[in-house]
């Protein structure tokens, strides 16, 4: 038996939850960064702001990631 089958719907979307968790904390990890660090070495110099845009980048992919995630919640 496959195990798509052998779990049931809760654990699935229990499943889908704690990947869509785990996804988003890692955007709010890079954001994060993205905006302390600059702050904390008093750094606000173009390339500050470059890696300030790449860490938002990253930080919105892993949350659009997540979001997908749970779209595919079973009712």
């Amino acid at each position: 038996m496959s195990e798509r089958k052998a779990l049931g719907k809760v654990a699935r979307n229990e499943r889908v939850k704690l990947r869509a968790t785990t996804l988003n904390a890692l955007g709010l990890g890079f954001g994060a960064v993205g905006v302390i660090q600059p702050v904390v070495a008093g750094a606000f110099t173009a390339e500050a702001l470059v890696k300030l845009a790449i860490a938002a980048l990253i930080a919105y992919v892993f949350h659009m990631r997540a979001m997908r995630d749970l779209a595919a919640l079973e009712d």
